[in-house]
C-alpha cells in the first residue's frame, strides 16, 4: 500500500470514529457499546503515526555520500612538514581548523615544534586574542604536535584515530 493510500484510510477511520463518538454521545448510548468506535480511532491514529514516521525516515539519509566525509581530511606525508624556516600545516593538527590556525599563526605558532612546546595557557590565550573562546581539544595539540615534528606519521595517525573531535577518549 502506498503512502497516500495509508494516508487516506488512517484519515477516514479517524473520521468514522469521530463520527460514531459523536453519534453515542448524542443517542446516550452506554460507554460498553462504544469499544468499535474507540477501537476505529487507536487503529487509525495508529496508522497515521506510523505513515508520519515513515516518510520522516525516508527523508533522512542513511550516511553521508562517499564523496562528502563529516570533517576535513589532510593526507599526512612527509612532504607536509615545511621547510626548515617556514611555517608548517597546522591543519594536519586535528581540532585545528583554518580559525585556530590563524590564531596560532598570529601569536607566532607556525611550526610543528613550536605548537609542541607551547603550554595549554599559552595556546588559550591565543584563541582569546582572537576572540574565540572554547577549544575541547587544546590539551591534545602539543601531543599531536610532536609527532608530527619527529616526523612520526604513523604515530600520529595512530594517536589521532583514538581521538574523539580531537579530545581524548573517555576512561
Amino acid at each position: 500500500m502506498d503512502r497516500s493510500a495509508r494516508t487516506a484510510v488512517s484519515v477516514s477511520l479517524i473520521v468514522l470514529s469521530i463520527f460514531m463518538i459523536v453519534n453515542h454521545i448524542v443517542d446516550n448510548t452506554p460507554l460498553q457499546e462504544r469499544w468499535v468506535a474507540g477501537l476505529l480511532l487507536l487503529i487509525g491514529a495508529a496508522l497515521g503515526i506510523a505513515d508520519w514516521l515513515a516518510s520522516r525516515r525516508a527523508a533522512m539519509p542513511d550516511a553521508l555520500p562517499e564523496s562528502a566525509p563529516a570533517y576535513p581530511s589532510y593526507e599526512v606525508t612527509e612532504s607536509t612538514r615545511a621547510a626548515p624556516g617556514t611555517a608548517d600545516d597546522l591543519l594536519i593538527i586535528e581540532g585545528i581548523g583554518p580559525k585556530f590556525n590563524d590564531a596560532l599563526v598570529k601569536a607566532g605558532i607556525t611550526t610543528f615544534a613550536r605548537l609542541a612546546h607551547a603550554s595549554e595557557k599559552e595556546l588559550h590565550a591565543a584563541i582569546e586574542a582572537a576572540g574565540m573562546r572554547f577549544a575541547p581539544s587544546i590539551p591534545t595539540w602539543s601531543e599531536q604536535a610532536e609527532y608530527a615534528a619527529r616526523g612520526d606519521w604513523d604515530g600520529l595517525k595512530a594517536y589521532q584515530e583514538r581521538l574523539t573531535a580531537g579530545r581524548p577518549p573517555k576512561k
